[in-house]
């Protein structure tokens, strides 16, 4: 873990350096609360136990913007104090990193991005919606991405780019597999000096090392043509992938040609969209996007499927819940070396009105895992619903709500969690500020020793300096 913080910091220095003038500014802020929870560690009714739990979260935000830089960090701690608990006491960590700079001209730039949290581990496990939660179903976990390119126009009438990327995810628990990717990529595109068709050629080839020892290599090639009919393209698409997974039991390697043709392009001035048939190693292929920019209501429908791991899910990661939580990665599967094939429908709408912001989101996800020798498939499936309310100048008023379910390869135990907030925030003077939370947290399961339901309250006050 400490790896992490090292290379967020090296990085972040030597894009410092790359510029002469940059404009800092740095938000430190302080929480204090006190908690009441009904059900700690998410017991059943007959076992739960109630405790009041006092938080302190002290936060720094940074921001540097020069002319050729561009960064963001922010560092949150949550110190935990439990009233009949000592020995649950302890210090999370939350962080994220963003950055990106021109190193060379126009032609050579490096982007970056990292974050420092809490995961869960089994969704089958209990599944807290806050720190307070005793993290037997929780970890540490780190990751940092960093992709230096290269990118030039080549004549007047295509384009070359060229990158790297290098990723690490680390877990504080050394029973768990962190893991280490090196990738190249490669892309060349243009646009014949008066005509309507277009090319690209692609290729990238990527490495995944686990602490387990397995190992997994991605290399693709292909291309693409299309030929422009107004406000909609045909496109045409093709090429090979040769799959490599260094493992004891499953597939060990997976290849073959894939193909796709589709159109793209313009409905109206609002909206955009794109969608395809083809093949793939698993067999026929489909995808599907639809977004729409209408003023106050943005739209985004899509439909894709891929080949990938769990590594590469877990860079970038959003959890549905994530206007819930402390906690991330609860659509994750249990951290490990598996490669599957992700089939994911999602929707998110969010619309902004003078005093109110809706944000609606919803998705279904099937797995079918290619490295495992039992061929075994699970899925997902979530609706989350946020509105926020400005009731009064400097007072704010939010309802957050969310169903999920996990339809899981053991079959023994396909959960449901269901989730309700309420929050409120009055910003007084002086920086100073207090905020009211109230949520209830509950799990339906075919296994009853594995339901429960949280009731929690917690109120905080703060200062910005």
């Amino acid at each position: 873990m400490g790896r992490i913080r090292g290379i967020a910091f090296v990085t972040g220095i030597l894009c410092c350096s790359t510029v002469l003038a940059v404009e800092w500014e740095v938000e430190p802020s302080i929480i204090v609360a006190e908690t009441y929870t009904d059900n700690l560690e998410l017991d059943t009714d007959a076992l739960k136990d109630d405790e009041f739990v006092t938080e302190i979260k002290p936060e720094l935000k940074l921001t540097a913007v020069g002319k050729r830089f561009d960064i963001e960090f922010d560092y949150r701690l949550q110190g935990l104090i439990f009233s009949r608990r000592d020995d649950l006491d302890e210090v999370l960590n939350y962080s994220r990193t963003r950055g990106t700079a021109q190193l060379i001209g126009d032609s050579v730039f490096i982007d970056f991005s990292g974050s420092l949290g809490q995961q869960i581990v089994n969704p089958e496990g209990r599944i807290g919606i806050s720190g307070i939660t005793p993290g037997q179903n929780r970890n540490e976990v780190g990751y940092f991405r960093v992709n230096p390119y290269f990118q030039r126009q080549l004549g007047r009438n295509s384009n070359i780019v060229v990158g790297y990327q290098y990723g690490l995810v680390e877990y504080d628990d050394v029973s768990l597999v962190d893991s280490e990717s090196n990738g190249l990529s490669a892309s060349i595109s243009g646009t014949p000096p008066s005509s309507s068709w277009s090319w690209r050629i692609d290729a990238d080839s990527s490495r995944i090392d686990y602490d387990s020892g397995a190992r997994v290599d991605l290399q693709r090639i292909g291309g693409e043509f299309s030929w422009s009919l107004g406000k909609t393209a045909i496109f045409v698409g093709g090429g090979d992938e040769d799959n490599e997974f260094n493992q004891i039991l499953g597939a060990s390697k997976i290849d073959g040609a894939f193909w796709n043709v589709g159109l793209r392009g313009d409905l109206d001035r609002l909206t955009t969209f794109s969608i395809s048939v083809g093949e793939q190693h698993f067999g026929d292929s489909y995808s599907f996007s639809l977004k729409r920019a209408a003023g106050l209501l943005q739209t985004d429908i899509s439909y894709l499927e891929e080949t990938t791991t769990i590594g590469q899910q877990q860079q970038g990661y959003e959890a549905l819940f994530k206007f819930l939580s402390n906690i991330t990665g609860v659509e994750l599967p249990t951290p490990g070396a598996e490669v599957y094939v992700r089939k994911r429908l999602s929707t998110v709408a969010t619309l902004e009105l003078a005093r109110s912001r809706y944000r609606f989101n919803a998705y279904s996800e099937d797995r079918d895992y290619l490295t495992t020798a039992l061929g075994d498939s699970d899925g997902i499936f979530g609706v989350a619903l946020s509105w926020t309310w400005t009731a009064l100048p400097r007072t704010e008023f939010s309802v957050d709500a969310g169903w999920q379910r996990f339809d899981l390869r053991s079959g023994s135990n396909d959960p449901e969690d269901v989730r309700l907030q309420f929050r409120l925030q009055r910003e007084i003077k002086n920086g100073f500020f207090v905020n009211a939370r109230v949520w209830q947290n509950s799990r339906f399961s075919t296994a009853e020793s594995q339901e429960y339901t949280e009731n929690t309250i917690s109120v905080g006050v703060g200062k910005r300096f």
